[in-house]
């Protein structure tokens, strides 16, 4: 049986779409593969360089941490050298007191002499008044009944009968006693500067 034209024609046209429709389906499932390809690639090379940049802050950190922590100790390696010198020079200051605040038995002689007339008269002594170690405690900023106030001292020889209340009253401080107490006020202030010194060391930019 013969087929008219127009059958024909509608024939191919209908094959034609259907090649059409085939290579539209084959070409998308080759672009999706494609493209799936490439995204699952793409976010591979992503992760690996999140990964990457991770470890190497984490690394950074690490090491800034170390340095820190490195100098840290130093500071305070250095800290406690300076704090034992000064204990120990403090220390060796403290038994030469006794020694330095005595006269020779040569100048005790000639003291006692021009002091009395006579030989065998007792030396001559330096007084501190009241007001004087008032005035003291004032100037170095302390109160007078603080634990690093120059208290009043406790010798004999400064007994004299004179009302507490007297400024110019002998306090009993003796030289020994301004010394000790300086040396230890001394020793306060080098510490005091040792851990400014080594907080500003530990706070300082690093280089």
């Amino acid at each position: 049986m013969l087929l008219s034209s127009r059958t024909i024609k509608a024939l191919v046209i209908v094959l034609l779409c259907v090649l059409l429709c085939v290579g539209f389906a084959r070409a998308y499932r080759s672009g999706y593969h494609t493209g799936h390809a490439l995204g699952q690639r793409e976010l591979a090379d992503y992760r690996a360089s999140i990964e990457s940049a991770s470890a190497s802050a984490l690394a950074d950190a690490f090491s800034r941490y170390a340095a820190d922590a490195a100098r840290a100790a130093a500071t305070e390696h250095g800290y406690l050298q300076n704090r034992s010198t000064i204990d120990a020079r403090t220390a060796s200051l403290k038994e030469r007191i006794d020694h330095v605040t005595k006269p020779t038995p040569k100048h005790t002689s000639e003291s006692s002499t021009s002091a009395a007339g006579t030989p065998g008269a007792p030396a001559a002594r330096c007084v501190f008044s009241r007001e004087f170690v008032s005035v003291w405690n004032a100037a170095a900023g302390i109160d007078d009944g603080h634990h690093v106030a120059m208290p009043l001292g406790t010798d004999p020889a400064a007994a004299d009968g004179t009302a507490a209340s007297d400024g110019t009253a002998d306090s009993g401080v003796s030289q020994a006693d301004i010394l000790d107490w300086f040396i230890d006020y001394a020793a306060r202030a080098r510490n005091t500067e040792e851990k400014l010194n080594a907080l500003r060391a530990a706070l300082a930019p690093r280089s």
